[in-house]
């Protein structure tokens, strides 16, 4: 008797446990909702603005620049390079307006951007009479591809602010201009086509072979600030293929002691060793510049290269443009 109540029982239990198992079975799978990627933000650095206006100073070059970095903060597609790592980066190094390629290259390179934007005062006019005050402000801003340094847009913005308030200081006044002119860009830029968003890869801290330093905070050192290691034999990377005919890149640093420089381009860009390169700077007005130095390639690695200069090396300074300008004559006979 016993043993068939036992049977029953497991029999009941066997049965619920078919039911439950196929209830489950039964019921439909909820599928895991699928996020959206993320689209990568572009890492933009806005440089000090070149003034051109009659205004002596360097206040506007300032104001501007802070005012476009203001104005594109509110943009979804943009990561700002903080305006005052970008100044720190470049009073360490003495440079200031104007900028050309090479100094765009090298901010990009220091602080990771992928586009750097240079721009300029090109007019700032207060009109100040007994019973009112106009300000007019006409700003130029010039997108730079953050690895090549070459122009990819160019656009501008202009607005006038007047008051009737004799006690609103001009400077308040200046700074609302350049703040609706810059809004003016920032709608622009935000319909230029950029290429690489938040793509650009970060350059290489140390040579092979030569140890990594720490600097403040245990921060790696930028490799440009790191001398070469006198135990380590130099590694030399084998050129790639020419893939330009025409090479542009900016002096990235002066090696310690020696009359040697970094630049930013390398065999990756169809540098070789015996090349040479004119060093250049910006003068005052757009599309001057003045001849600096030159420096012979001694040494390449795949995305920069060691030089050494063969004049101007006192006045070649971090952020000078190189320009390539053929092989040496030596190198040329050999070959």
């Amino acid at each position: 008797m016993l043993r068939v109540r036992w049977e029953l029982v497991f029999a009941r239990q066997l049965i619920v446990a078919l039911v439950v198992t196929g209830a489950a079975g039964a019921v439909p799978k909820v599928k895991a909702p699928v996020r959206a990627p993320v689209k990568a933000k572009t890492v933009v650095a806005v440089l000090d603005f070149l003034d051109l206006s009659d205004h002596r100073g360097r206040f506007y070059e300032r104001r501007a620049a802070d005012a476009l970095q203001l104005a594109l903060r509110g943009r979804e597609r943009f990561e700002m390079v903080p305006r005052a790592q970008v100044r720190r980066e470049l009073a360490a190094r003495g440079l200031a307006p104007p900028f050309g390629p090479g100094h765009a290259q090298l901010v990009a390179d220091l602080v990771g951007a992928d586009y750097v934007l240079r721009g300029v005062v090109k007019s700032c006019t207060v009109t100040a009479a007994k019973e009112s005050a106009t300000v007019e402000v006409t700003l130029e801003v010039q997108v730079l591809d953050g690895a090549s340094g070459e122009q990819v847009d160019e656009v501008s913005g202009s607005a006038q602010v007047a008051t009737k308030e004799l006690t609103t200081i001009l400077e308040a006044l200046a700074d609302t201009a350049f703040e609706q002119a810059a809004q003016q860009i920032a709608v622009k830029l935000d319909r230029v086509e950029l290429q690489g968003k938040g793509a650009r890869p970060k350059r290489a801290e140390s040579r092979p072979g030569e140890p990594a330093r720490l600097g403040p905070k245990g921060r790696r050192t930028p490799r440009l600030m790191v001398a070469p290691s006198k135990s380590a034999p130099p590694v030399e990377v084998e050129a790639a293929p020419a893939t330009e005919t025409h090479i542009v890149g900016a002096v990235l640093g002066r090696l310690p002691g020696k009359n040697k420089f970094i630049i930013s381009v390398g065999g990756g860009r169809g540098v070789i060793k015996g090349m040479e390169f004119a060093v250049t700077r910006p003068g005052r007005k757009p599309g001057e510049a003045e001849r600096i130095g030159t420096l012979k390639v001694i040494r390449v690695d795949s995305r920069d290269a060691t030089a050494v200069a063969l004049d101007g090396a006192r006045r070649i300074l971090s952020g000078d443009h190189v320009e390539s300008i053929g092989m040496s004559p030596r190198r040329s006979r050999a070959r």
